[in-house]
């Protein structure tokens, strides 16, 4: 397993030890010839009553050797150890005075707790408190980071993709958990500032939406939207404010593709009856008609983002904007099934005679083929080096020809299917009509 270093005690102990070897101080004083003697005797003693009722052995006290059977090498081992000794005695000092402040209320900043952690790693020695240290300032390195993520305007994936903000109670839960820390996280009252100006822009934002058919709502949403990139976090009423945006932008885009020009009654015009607002509003903004034919693709693109429209705000939005461009697209579509039956008929009729045409060509050019084969068995068999062969026989294997009656007949019916000049030209000029 990992080594684990020895503790400041276990050092301390081993320093008083080779004080006494290497420098031949705290030994005591040393005992006469006959009290060692009498000392052995009492040994012999006890080792002839048994070993049952011994008690444990202690280990001999360290005896100083003389200076010349010391080595460089272990005075400056003892150094080491001494100078390690010292050092995690005035850590530990440093880090109990740390834990009184946390334990008082006065939370030591992280960059003070983490510079406190590397010094006790670079001291060969197992201190106390350091563990604990170490692990509270882990903790809130980790808190920190995924704070700043809350703190950033934009984010990027590892592949450089746009990633999406963090959301508000993403946010909101990191500030209760910091409230668990023994240590002081300077991100921490950045965020909370940052949760409470979200907060109050959530109910901006709702009031915003709350009158988003009044007039300058669009300007409104577009400063409101500024702020809320700058937050950094992804806010719930952001949703409604981006669906009263593309409300209002599909709202003009409607106007502009359909020829429309905004026009503002006044209160006079208002009460002559002139003008009739909305709801009663007496400025209400009002639609005028001009000319203006948009084109299919924009209308039905227009269709298309309706669609996706959020159902309580299509209900509020103009809805003869709305009936209006559905209203041109069913004339428009209405028109084109109307050209699609009128000459996919035509062109299957076509094909249909073309066909026909087909297998008569082919059936005169068999039996002219045909012909021409007897013929030459005829003259071959006159000079004697051959026999003429049967001529109906080729005849009889091939389809016969279409009559001039029944040819004519079909020509006849087909002609009177096929859409007429008049009718094209009235498709045309319905085409130039559609809205």
């Amino acid at each position: 397993g990992k080594h684990t270093a020895a503790t400041l005690a276990e050092i301390r102990e081993l320093v008083a030890a080779g004080a006494v070897i290497l420098e031949g101080t705290g030994a005591g004083p040393v005992a006469s010839p006959a009290a060692a003697e009498k000392e052995k005797e009492k040994k012999r003693r006890s080792r002839k009553k048994g070993g049952a009722s011994q008690s444990p052995s202690v280990p001999p006290p360290p005896v100083a050797v003389r200076d010349d059977h010391v080595k460089d090498f272990e005075r400056q081992l003892l150094e080491r150890l001494r100078a390690s000794v010292a050092a995690g005695e005035a850590w530990e000092a440093k880090a109990s005075s740390v834990r009184a402040n946390a334990g008082a209320g006065a939370l030591p900043p992280l960059e003070d707790v983490e510079r406190l952690v590397k010094e006790a790693s670079g001291i060969p020695a197992t201190l106390e408190g350091a563990a604990e240290l170490a692990e509270a300032a882990g903790e809130a390195r980790r808190w920190a980071e995924r704070a700043q993520s809350c703190l950033k305007g934009k984010h990027l994936t590892r592949r450089g993709a746009n990633a999406p903000p963090p959301a508000l109670a993403h946010a909101e839960r990191l500030v209760r958990d910091a409230g668990k820390f023994s240590v002081a996280v300077k991100e921490l009252a950045a965020l909370q500032e940052r949760v409470a100006e979200a907060k109050a822009w959530g109910e901006r934002a709702d009031a915003a939406v709350e009158t988003w058919r009044e007039p300058g709502a669009e300007a409104t949403f577009a400063e409101i939207m500024v702020d809320h990139d700058r937050f950094g976090l992804e806010l719930p009423a952001a949703v409604d404010v981006r669906a009263c945006v593309a409300a209002l932008e599909w709202e003009r885009e409607a106007r502009d593709a359909l020829g429309r020009r905004r026009l503002r009654a006044s209160s006079d015009e208002v009460s002559r009856g002139a003008a009739k607002p909305r709801d009663g509003a007496p400025d209400e903004v009002l639609d005028e008609a001009s000319d203006g034919t948009p084109e299919l693709s924009v209308l039905e693109d227009l269709r298309t983002r309706a669609s996706d429209l959020d159902a309580d705000i299509l209900e509020e939005m103009e809805q003869s904007l709305v009936e209006e461009v559905n209203a041109r697209l069913d004339a428009c579509v209405a028109w084109t099934a109307r050209v699609d039956a009128c000459f996919d008929g035509g062109d299957k009729r076509g094909a249909l005679e073309r066909e026909r045409e087909s297998a008569r060509v082919g059936s005169a050019a068999s039996l002219g083929a045909s012909t021409r084969e007897g013929g030459g068995s005829e003259r071959a068999g006159a000079g004697g080096s051959e026999r003429a062969g049967p001529i109906g026989g080729s005849i009889g294997s091939k389809a016969k020809p279409v009559s001039a009656e029944r040819a004519a007949a079909e020509a006849r019916a087909l002609a009177g299917k096929r859409p007429t000049p008049e009718a094209v030209r009235a498709l045309v000029e319905a085409g130039k009509k559609l809205p």
